[in-house]
């Protein structure tokens, strides 16, 4: 994968005599628009999914790529709607993946607050989702979330 230059290290990187992990996180401090790592990476049909490691928002380090098309998209920017009750598609990066499906996670606060910020849109809960309201708190255990993504983006 090539990054755009602005994200990628500078020649000035490999000669810098970094002598102590301060100077080089003060280096990264000062150069936060460098790509420091890529990770998550996961494939899935023609899509691939993968996480950057640069001075961003965790809602915007998270990216799909479409193979068929060539074209980036932020997951991060893909926001819930009445087909998923309004509940977090993907709060974060994708953690697994068994060739059939993605898989992240959400906090259960976020879970709750999401809930409580979509009530006036009624949404419509699967008997699962139901009965974790009902019975969770916002202090349980992160809720896993199973994706699969269709073979076209719209």
């Amino acid at each position: 994968m090539i990054l755009p230059f602005e994200n990628s290290l500078s020649k000035a990187f490999f000669a810098n005599p970094f002598r102590s992990k301060n100077d080089f996180d003060l280096y990264r401090e000062q150069n936060g628009s460098f790509v420091w790592r890529l990770y998550g990476v996961y494939q899935l049909q023609h899509y691939l999914f993968f996480s950057l490691d640069y001075n961003r928002s965790p809602r915007d380090r998270n990216f799909l790529f479409d193979e068929s098309t060539n074209r980036f998209y932020a997951t991060g920017k893909i926001s819930a709607d009445s087909t998923n009750a309004f509940l977090p598609v993907l709060s974060g990066s994708i953690q697994y993946s068994d060739g059939d499906y993605l898989y992240t996670s959400a906090s259960s606060s976020t879970m709750f607050q999401n809930r409580d910020n979509n009530q006036a849109k009624n949404p419509e809960y699967k008997p699962a989702i139901k009965q974790y309201f009902e019975k969770g708190t916002r202090t349980d255990n992160p809720v896993i979330i199973q994706l699969k993504p269709k073979n076209k983006i719209g």
